[in-house]
C-alpha cells in the first residue's frame, strides 16, 4: 500500500503541473514545458530501472549487497553524468529540432530538470535500502509532503518565472532531497 500511495503521487504530480501550466500560462507554454520534461523524465526512468535491478539483485543475494550497490552506483554514474552534461550542453540544439520556440522557451528548463536528476537519483538509490529495511511508509510520507511543497512552489513562482518556475522548484526539491538522503545513503551503504 505504501508503494501504491507513492506511485499515485508520482503519476499525478506531472499531470497537476501540466494543469497549472495550462491554467496560468496557456497551452503553448505547456508544449514548451512538456518536451523538456519528457526528456528529463525518460532519463530519470532509466535510472529508476537501474535501481530496480539493484533491488531485485539485493533481494535475491543479500550477502552480496555491497557488490550490487557498487555495481549500481557505477552504472548510475556512467549513465547519469554524461547524459546530464551532454543534455545541458546540447539542450538548445536538441530542442531546436522541434522548433525555434522550443529552444528559446525550454532550454533553461531542460537544463534545470536534467541537473535536478542528480539529487533525485540519490533518493532513488536510497529507496532500495528503504525497501530492504522495510521503511517504505517513511519514503511515501516524504514523497507526499515533498510533492505538496513542490506544487505550491510551482504555483507561486509560475506567474513570475513562467515555465522556468518548474525548473526552480525541481532544483530546490532535488537539492533538499540530496541534502537529506545523501548522508543517509552513505551511512546505509557503509553498513552493507
Amino acid at each position: 500500500s505504501a508503494q501504491y500511495a507513492s506511485l499515485l503521487s508520482s503519476v499525478f504530480l506531472p499531470s497537476i503541473v501540466t494543469l497549472i501550466v495550462i491554467q496560468r500560462l496557456g497551452p503553448v507554454a505547456n508544449a514548451h514545458y512538456y518536451l523538456p520534461a519528457m526528456i528529463a523524465t525518460n532519463l530519470g526512468l532509466f535510472c529508476w530501472g537501474i535501481v530496480r535491478s539493484f533491488l531485485v539483485e539485493a533481494t535475491s543475494e543479500p550477502e552480496e549487497l555491497r557488490r550490487h550497490a557498487n555495481s549500481t552506483i557505477r552504472a548510475l554514474v556512467i549513465v547519469l553524468f554524461p547524459s546530464v552534461l551532454l543534455g545541458c550542453i546540447f539542450a538548445p540544439t536538441i530542442l531546436r529540432l522541434f522548433g525555434g520556440s522550443y529552444a528559446a522557451q525550454g532550454t533553461a528548463l531542460m537544463r534545470m530538470l536534467l541537473i535536478s536528476l542528480v539529487g533525485s537519483t540519490v533518493m532513488v538509490f536510497y529507496s532500495t535500502f528503504a525497501w530492504l529495511d522495510q521503511r517504505v511508509w517513511w519514503m511515501t510520507l516524504r514523497n507526499v509532503v515533498s510533492s505538496v511543497i513542490y506544487l505550491v512552489m510551482v504555483y507561486l513562482l509560475i506567474g513570475h518565472l513562467g515555465i522556468n518556475a518548474i525548473g526552480v522548484a525541481t532544483l530546490v526539491y532535488s537539492a533538499t532531497t540530496m541534502a537529506v538522503f545523501l548522508p543517509i545513503s552513505i551511512r546505509r551503504y557503509l553498513r552493507t
